[in-house]
């Protein structure tokens, strides 16, 4: 794994963050060179961001879910599938609704801020994510739109079923996407693998030389969960255990929200796992 690599997704997380109207975020290393800077905003979908230039480049950042994980209803409970009408596939119905409803906007924005050689990056946090895994099938499939050099994810949930996965690779996007994922973080198991969603870039946990797969942070091996454990208990010892240790699921669930979180989880990771690597 290079040092650039990192030091780029480090950049990028900090503009994913920074779609979570990051007062001060100006002052991140990196970020001081956003120009033009445009934020965008569907408020029937909720979906927020901005896009900036960037050097002599476009950048757009997705906002993810802003409020907890228990906000995961709306938009993110919508698990149904759509035909993915640039390819084949089918992907989330809320996450496509999200994407189209911005599309336009961001359209404009690259269309009248990008020179001949400009370079276009997505990347998002959370339902961000999925946000930038949509949009870039969508720019290879819009002639008056150029391709997405790269794609960065932090925590995305799964966007679409097995064949759309296929799509993502056949288009080329799953070599340019820097995939993170925490080993504890929830979102990154939704929607569940039981109703057919599957990550555009799960392919391996590696990152090879060319080939930006998905990246796991702190691999160590799992022990049995609380809540798995509950599965395995009689329902009546169940309900009992539960009222005993109501107040520790709680401080669980949130440890686990920590994980997912950008400030408390991403970030840190990533700038330890840079103050690791030999300069």
């Amino acid at each position: 794994m290079s040092v650039d690599t990192i030091e780029r997704s480090i950049t990028f997380a900090r503009m994913a963050k920074a779609a979570y109207r990051d007062r001060g975020f100006r002052t991140q290393p990196g970020l001081a060179k956003l120009r033009h800077e445009f934020r965008f905003e569907d408020e029937l979908t909720d979906t927020q961001g901005f896009a900036a230039t960037w050097n002599n480049d476009v950048v757009i950042a997705f906002r993810g879910t802003e409020k907890s994980f228990a906000d995961w209803l709306g938009t993110n409970a919508q698990v149904g599938f759509v035909r993915n009408p640039w390819g084949d596939g089918h992907m989330h119905t809320g996450f496509r609704r999200a994407a189209d409803s911005v599309y336009q906007k961001l359209k404009f924005f690259v269309r009248h801020h990008r020179s001949e050689d400009s370079r276009v990056f997505l990347c998002g946090h959370s339902l961000g994510a999925a946000l930038a895994v949509i949009t870039a099938v969508r720019m290879s499939n819009d002639s008056q739109m150029p391709d997405a050099r790269g794609v960065f994810t932090y925590g995305s949930p799964r966007v679409g079923d097995a064949v759309f996965a296929e799509e993502y690779r056949r288009l080329g996007l799953h070599d340019r996407t820097t995939a993170w994922v925490t080993k504890d973080d929830p979102v990154s198991h939704v929607p569940p693998f039981a109703f057919c969603y599957q990550h555009v870039t799960e392919w391996g946990l590696q990152l090879n030389p060319g080939t930006c797969s998905r990246i796991k942070l702190d691999a160590k091996s799992r022990t049995k969960t609380e809540l798995e454990w509950i599965a395995d208990v009689p329902a009546t010892r169940r309900l009992y255990w539960l009222a005993r240790n109501l107040d520790d699921l709680l401080k669980a669930a949130k440890r686990k929200h920590d994980h997912h979180s950008m400030q408390r989880g991403y970030l840190p990771q990533l700038l330890a796992l840079r103050r690791s690597l030999p300069t």
